[in-house]
């Protein structure tokens, strides 16, 4: 077993938990692995499978996003090696330990380093996991191998030691450098047909500005011309002679205010309105109105804001002051530069409002931008060629990872990072815009699912392709 050091000049970033084990999840996916599923080992344990997509290869991992010794991982390695040397030699794991720093590196060394293990130390240390082991159980059953079993679990143990950022940084290299693609699965395939709970990119507006404000246009102001000025992300509506808008007058930028033909707006409950009405219209001026409460956040937040369906939104990267680096939230990047490329590779969100029934959803579908400064973007064939570099299509396992980045979106587009999920836009942080919460729609039963584990989704490609 070798002992694997990713190391580069560290950044003093601590990171750990969940944000440590995505990191582990992006670096195996990189390297051709699929992830599979986590806990199965023991309740006790944090582990997560890993098969790799052309071998089928399986792989047990453990990530730990702090310092590490083997007298510190006592109780798990006993359990992952008995697991190991009790199962049929066919049916046996590679295991795959991920640790920030390790310490006491000799002992690592003298346990798994190939050209360096000890057999009296491996010994000693069997010992001492018989005896300083809490469960009587677990002492009894290691007391029960011998050092070549250990000897040969450590053959198939490899140790990383890598932190949050030297993780990231080798998946997105792996990821431009084709290294490990591959791509076995053309088909598309039919959802298996079972009632299953879905987590969604669907967030449910469940509380709405109190005020709708309704001016009267100016007389001579086409709606088109409404739109060539700063008005674009707004949350103001011209409609037929109407300007609606949850700002009240005085707080409007100037080029708003131009619009308006009228002294005093007619203030109406702005729920009670949405609900007076089931007409195209109306649901498009709702639409807009929660579309331009997002916009003027991300914008607050340095985000560019292009109007499509909905709204199109990337962070803004200043390559002069952050040369070399990346712009993070919540231990996720959101922009960063490409290594040995001068292009800027952003994180985007494609959002859009839906009304389904009598309820309004905003909804989220991570996406990508390329730019060449941090904001000009990246256009032509030199675009194609980056979106199929860093295609997530390339990699299965996609379900969790959108789900991990749809995560982020709620706190890049609110103007306190520690404000709540279900706070989207508070009034004491934006004053010119009331009140709105959204919450993500975390249970949504349907009649179809989406394969479960790995087994299950070669079962169904091996299916398809022996037909």
């Amino acid at each position: 077993m070798p002992i694997y050091r990713i190391l580069s000049e560290r950044e003093g970033v601590q990171e750990k938990g969940r944000s440590y084990k995505d990191a582990v999840i992006d670096f195996m996916e990189a390297t051709g692995y699929m992830e599979h599923r986590e806990a199965e080992i023991h309740p006790s344990l944090d582990d997560i499978q890993f098969r790799h997509k052309g071998s089928g290869e399986w792989v047990i991992a453990e990530a730990k996003g702090s310092k590490l010794s083997p007298n510190d991982f006592r109780s798990e390695l006993a359990r992952y090696y008995l697991e190991y040397t009790h199962r049929p030699k066919e049916q046996r794991f590679d295991f795959f330990i991920f640790a920030e720093e390790l310490g006491y590196p000799q002992l690592w060394s003298d346990l798994f380093e190939k050209s360096y293990t000890d057999n009296d130390k491996i010994e000693e240390f069997l010992s001492q996991l018989e005896k300083k082991l809490d469960d009587e159980k677990l002492s009894q059953k290691i007391a029960d191998t011998y050092v070549e079993d250990f000897e040969t679990f450590a053959i198939d143990t490899h140790v990383h030691e890598a932190d949050y950022l030297e993780l990231k940084t080798v998946a997105m290299e792996l990821q431009e450098s084709d290294r490990f693609n591959y791509e076995p699965y053309l088909h598309s395939f039919e959802p298996i047909k079972e009632q299953h709970d879905h987590a969604t990119n669907l967030f449910h507006v469940t509380s709405f500005p109190d005020d709708l404000y309704i001016y009267d246009t100016a007389e001579g102001i086409a709606e088109a011309r409404y739109y060539n000025y700063n008005n674009k992300h707004y949350p103001v509506v011209p409609e037929a002679g109407k300007l609606y808008t949850l700002v009240e007058k005085d707080r409007l930028p100037g080029s708003t205010r131009h619009y308006i033909g009228s002294d005093s707006p007619d203030v109406v409950d702005f729920k009670t309105w949405i609900g007076e009405e089931d007409s195209p219209e109306r649901t498009n001026i709702v639409r807009e109105l929660l579309l331009g409460v997002i916009s003027v956040s991300a914008q607050k937040n340095d985000c560019i804001v292009e109007r499509s369906r909905g709204r199109h939104i990337y962070p803004i990267y200043d390559k002069d002051r952050h040369h070399g680096k990346r712009t993070d939230t919540q231990n996720r990047w959101l922009a960063q530069e490409l290594s040995d490329r001068s292009e800027i590779r952003h994180r985007a969100v494609d959002i859009r409002v839906e009304k389904y029934a009598d309820d309004f959803y905003y909804v989220l579908t991570p996406t990508q931008e390329f730019t060449w400064d941090g904001e000009e973007k990246v256009t032509g064939e030199r675009k194609s060629e980056l979106q199929d570099k860093f295609s997530p299509n390339r990699f299965q396992g996609q379900n969790s990872k959108q789900l991990r980045q749809i995560r982020i979106w709620p706190k890049i587009l609110m103007l306190t990072i520690n404000t709540g999920l279900s706070q989207w836009i508070d009034g004491d942080q934006l004053p010119a815009i009331q009140k709105i919460e959204a919450e993500q729609v975390q249970g949504l039963t349907l009649g179809i699912r989406p394969p479960k584990d790995g087994d299950e989704q070669s079962r169904i490609i091996d299916g398809v392709i022996d037909e």
